[in-house]
């Protein structure tokens, strides 16, 4: 995959869930929002109306209302009853206008009548505003879970893209740039290990490889101590063999390899291995990373197998 694809798909999975957590947060509220309309607007002015209505019920009990009064009480009981959704108390507004007019006009049975019907009203009323923010608090508690899980799957989704960028980009680049340090700091034989990356990084490492490759080809007084037509054929005779095998002059340091014994120099046993042949050119005999050193002639070197993992 691409370098621009890569961290293009990665950053846009990240504001993908980010954007997915806002608009399921603005939708679920936006579901609250008609429950406690239903509170404000139904409920609450029932309420208001027949409060209104009982004080309407007791001027009425200590005098007859005057005209003006009585229509504004029938005003306030039709708006009532066109406000009214619940279908038992239409009735009893239905059922609380054949009272109406003796209530208004002072009668106290009527006027009994009409406050026990008010009184079931308001009961009735009481239970729907119950039922309503029940609702609309189950609203807000499955809202606030599916936020967080939300939430969570775009943390844990986060945290894996940031592990694949780290695994595909982050840490090729940092194998790259501790292959150049050993190269400037005389490691020759370390290279970048082709991992799976994005096409670009990996050209880049192939790239990096060849170019040390061809360095290391290079005439060097102090680790090239024969002609260029010997070391090439030196090289064809260590190749030929299956061992991991390197040359190395008297300080330890590596004159020839065959591919086995690069790949080797090149993984992760390389810096020991380099520790190994550096001990070895101190006089310490057969370090645990060699198999077998044996000296060359008039002690110019030695030919060194490097132990193989069991």
């Amino acid at each position: 995959m691409e370098l621009r694809r890569e961290l293009f798909l990665a950053i846009g999975v990240l504001v993908v869930l980010n954007v997915l957590l806002a608009f399921v947060s603005i939708g679920l509220f936006a579901r609250m929002g008609p429950a406690i309309e239903q509170i404000l607007h139904g409920k609450v002015y029932a309420i208001a109306a027949t409060e209104g209505l009982l004080a309407s019920f007791a001027e009425a009990s200590v005098q007859p209302l005057s005209t003006n009064r009585q229509k504004q009480v029938r005003r306030t009981f039709e708006q009532a009853k066109k406000e009214s959704s619940d279908p038992e108390i239409r009735a009893l507004l239905s059922h609380m206008a054949v009272d109406l007019d003796a209530a208004l006009l002072g009668d106290s049975k009527a006027i009994a009548t009409e406050v026990d019907s008010i009184r079931t009203i308001i009961r009735l009323n009481r239970r729907a505003m119950q039922r309503v923010d029940r609702t609309a608090q189950q609203l807000s508690l499955a809202g606030a879970w599916a936020a967080v899980f939300v939430g969570f799957t775009s943390f844990v989704l986060s945290l894996l893209a940031l592990r694949r960028l780290k695994s595909r980009i982050l840490s090729p680049l940092i194998e790259l740039h501790d292959v150049l340090t050993a190269a400037k700091n005389g490691e020759h034989h370390r290279r970048c290990q082709l991992r799976e990356a994005p096409v670009e990084i990996h050209r880049v490492l192939v790239s990096v490889n060849r170019l040390l490759d061809d360095r290391q080809q290079l005439p060097n007084p102090r680790e090239n101590k024969v002609s260029s037509i010997e070391h090439m054929a030196l090289i064809e005779l260590l190749d030929r063999q299956r061992a991991s095998l390197l040359v190395i002059d008297p300080e330890g340091n590596i004159v020839a390899a065959n591919a086995s014994g690069l790949r080797v120099l090149a993984g992760p046993r390389g810096l020991a291995i380099q520790q190994a042949l550096r001990a070895l050119g101190q006089g310490v005999d057969a370090p645990s990373e060699l198999a077998q050193s044996v000296p060359l002639r008039d002690n110019s070197g030695w030919l060194v197998a490097i132990k193989d993992l069991p």
